[in-house]
């Protein structure tokens, strides 16, 4: 069905997908290189960071945004590696895809999949959760992340 999945009987993560098509230039099979190079690549920025105590965001936390995320998978990867190697507290996910609009059965069950790992994750390193906003429209998010809008304040912005 052009989707990569997180597989296996007891994943709490199988609604999760990224784009599987074969012609796509960041399919996970045909190219592992590219999600995980560009991974790796915001992960070390944001750890280099937090190293230098030259951190773009504050003490509340890092505001993420991602354009285009789909079934959340890759989303849900970078969060956690940007918690775990680069210790960094997630504030605010904003998650922005034409699929939240009107969405199916399969899109609930992922941002359902997903906001529940981010609880999960936020309450084992006794964090505050983040605060999750879905826009199936950019103009939405860009309404939203206006001057003192609810989404303003984007601190990594994505789009895979």
């Amino acid at each position: 069905q052009g989707v990569i999945r997180h597989v296996g009987p007891m994943t709490p993560l199988g609604g999760l997908g990224e784009c599987g098509h074969p012609s796509c230039s960041a399919h996970r099979l045909k190219h592992p290189e590219v999600r995980a190079g560009f991974r790796d690549f915001i992960v070390s920025k944001v750890r280099d960071a937090v190293r230098a105590r030259t951190c773009w965001w504050g003490p509340e936390g890092l505001r993420y945004a991602s354009l285009g995320s789909g079934e959340l998978l890759f989303d849900l990867e970078l969060l956690e590696r940007l918690r775990e190697e680069a210790d960094v507290r997630i504030a605010q996910i904003c998650l922005i895809d034409r699929e939240y609009e009107t969405p199916s059965a399969g899109t609930r069950r992922a941002l359902r999949e997903f906001a529940d790992w981010q609880r999960a994750s936020a309450q084992l390193r006794r964090h505050e959760p983040a605060e999750i906003l879905a826009f199936g429209r950019l103009a939405d998010f860009f309404q939203a992340s206006a001057e003192g809008g609810r989404a303003a304040g984007c601190h990594v912005f994505v789009q895979c």
